[in-house]
């Protein structure tokens, strides 16, 4: 589940240091909480692909 009180401060940690994480979400917690998602999609690595 994501935890959008805790994300920014990650992502803020990360960005500082110019380090990039992978973040797996789901679509309920997409539909949830669209703002820090966005933000993980725009500030993030992009997840590795996933075998069909």
């Amino acid at each position: 589940m994501m935890a959008p009180d805790v994300n920014p401060k990650l992502l803020d940690l990360l960005k500082c240091h110019g380090a990039k994480a992978t973040f797996f979400k789901t679509a309920a917690n997409i539909q949830a909480y669209p703002n820090p998602t966005r933000r993980i999609s725009a500030e993030a690595c992009a997840p590795p692909p996933r075998d069909p």
